[in-house]
């Protein structure tokens, strides 16, 4: 029988905008941004939701109850 070796795999948190380490980064999906399917920390993430169309804007869930009120 094969003895196999446990291999430990390290999983990084690092910004796709600012490449450092955070503790919690969000999943950006937009289709029209240089940073689209990124994981990015919290203020890289306004950075590129705020550099898209207000009409783009609405299409994310959140954006949408606060214009509403």
């Amino acid at each position: 029988m094969r003895e196999y070796k446990k291999i430990r795999h390290k999983v990084t948190m690092v910004c796709g905008r600012c490449i450092k380490e955070h503790n919690k980064l969000a999943y950006f999906s937009a289709d029209s941004n240089m940073y689209d399917n990124s994981l990015l920390c919290r203020k890289c993430f306004m950075v590129a939701f705020n550099l898209q169309t207000n009409e783009q804007k609405k299409q994310w869930r959140f954006y949408g109850q606060m214009d509403k009120g």
